[in-house]
């Protein structure tokens, strides 16, 4: 059974830490909108528009944080990127699955 070490990429989570973060804070100015139009809600209204707009700018903050992993392909040795927390890739050149223990590519 043939194992590669993978390095941890930082950074890679961003892209989708700021498209999650966009949607997310899009639904907190709408909601954040409709709670001002009362009169008692424009207390927690104007602070969750606040936190809306920067949610995207939080979401790429959180994506930062969390590694991805990038090495070889224990198959054939091309190069191979997962997301942060899966068990498991398809290598991209060889198309053979690849299991994630640890910081490791390990043939399935």
């Amino acid at each position: 059974m043939a194992q590669t070490e993978a390095k941890v990429a930082r950074g890679a989570g961003m892209g989708y830490g700021a498209l999650y973060g966009s949607a997310v804070g899009f639904g907190c100015i709408v909601m954040g909108i409709i709670l001002c139009f009362t009169v008692i809600g424009a207390v927690i209204g104007i602070p969750l528009v606040i936190f809306g707009c920067i949610c995207p700018i939080l979401g790429a903050l959180a994506g930062l944080t969390v590694g991805a992993l990038k090495g070889a392909c224990p198959w054939c040795g091309g190069e191979v990127t997962s997301t942060a927390g899966a068990k498991g890739v398809d290598c991209p050149a060889c198309k053979k699955r690849i299991v994630i223990k640890g910081n490791a590519y390990v043939q399935a």
